[in-house]
Order: C-alpha cells, then sequence, then structure tokens
C-alpha cells in the first residue's frame, strides 16, 4: 500500500502506511513464534511415534533373526525400514535443536521502500539509513546501492558515493554504469 501511495505522489500516506506495515510485521513474528512452537510439537510427537515403531520392529527382527530358516527377505525388508525411521528421526532432531527465532528481521523491500519515502519527504538521513539498512539485510539489492549512492552524490561526497558503487559491484549487483563513470570524472578533477 505504501508503494501505492508513493507512485500516486502522496508521499504523507506512503510513510503512514509503510509504518504501520512495520506493527503487522511484529503481529506476523508472534504468529510465526506460535507457529513455530507448535511444530515443535508436532515433531515431538512424530519422533516418539517412530522410535515406538523402530522398537516394535526390531523385536520383530530379533524374533525372525533367532528362527532358524527365517525368510532373507523379510529380515533385510525390515532392517532397510529401521534404517528409513531412523534417518527420519535424524531429520527430526536436527528441526528439533533449531532454536526458535527470536528477532525475524524485517524484510529488506519494506527498509527499500521506506527509504524512498523518506527520501520524497526530503528527509534524507533517514532515507539513507533505509537503504543501508536494506543492503545490510540484502547485499545484493542493487537500487538501494544505487539510491545511497546517489545521496551521497547529491551532497557532493563523491568518493562515499563511488565506494557504494564498488561495493555493489562487489557483491555482483550491476550498478548504473553512467553515473559511475560520472562520479569517477569529478574525482578525478578533484
Amino acid at each position: 500500500m505504501a508503494q501505492i501511495h508513493l507512485v500516486r505522489g502522496d508521499a504523507d500516506a506512503a510513510l503512514s502506511s509503510i509504518e504501520s506495515a512495520e506493527s503487522s510485521f511484529t503481529e506476523t513474528k508472534k504468529l510465526y513464534m506460535f507457529y513455530h512452537q507448535e511444530m515443535m510439537v508436532e515433531l515431538r510427537d512424530q519422533r516418539g511415534k517412530i522410535e515406538e515403531s523402530i522398537a516394535n520392529r526390531e523385536s520383530v527382527l530379533s524374533e525372525l533373526k533367532s528362527r532358524k530358516g527365517s525368510d532373507a527377505t523379510e529380515i533385510s525388508s525390515l532392517e532397510s525400514q529401521i534404517q528409513q525411521e531412523r534417518s527420519v528421526l535424524g531429520r527430526i532432531d536436527q528441526k528439533l535443536r533449531d532454536p526458535i527465532p527470536e528477532n525475524l528481521p524485517i524484510p529488506a523491500g519494506y527498509h527499500y521502500i521506506h527509504g524512498n519515502i523518506m527520501f520524497k519527504l526530503k528527509r534524507f538521513r533517514e532515507a539513507a539509513d533505509q537503504y543501508l539498512e536494506t543492503i545490510r539485510l540484502d547485499p545484493r539489492h542493487e537500487f538501494a546501492y544505487n539510491n545511497v549512492a546517489g545521496l551521497y552524490f547529491g551532497i557532493g561526497r563523491y568518493q562515499e558515493a563511488l565506494d557504494f558503487l564498488l561495493r555493489a559491484e562487489a557483491n555482483g549487483v550491476k550498478v548504473n554504469a553512467a553515473f559511475k563513470k560520472d562520479l569517477e570524472d569529478r574525482l578525478a578533477k578533484k
């Protein structure tokens, strides 16, 4: 919604919408944590059932092996089933060791749009902060790099602008070649 307001030229409505979105992210985080806890309970239940199944199969396997003339195919099949269930247990155990995420970050795109709104409102320091947060969360976000470089260019800090473009390229991000050339030319004249 913030993006729509911004495109329509209503930066104040865009700001209101983006700030509202941030509080929605907080609520979404709570929902995610609840879901994660529920998933852990289900995994523990599933783990218990698989352990019980393994114990039952091992008991049957032990009995089959103790009998003379037992079917080798049936023994092999049970051993294979037990191995598969142990493999599933290993994957469950790995998931159970994963901690519940405490602080899910707000997506990079949120910060990018927020930065655009701040720029439109001529709140350049706040715009730069949002773009920098975008880059921290997504080091390959080409528009954020270009926008930060543009902000530095606008205040005559050409070396810092070029540094951001070089950092972008180091991260495999495409930069505006003409803009980069202009920065290099300006720095060469100093």
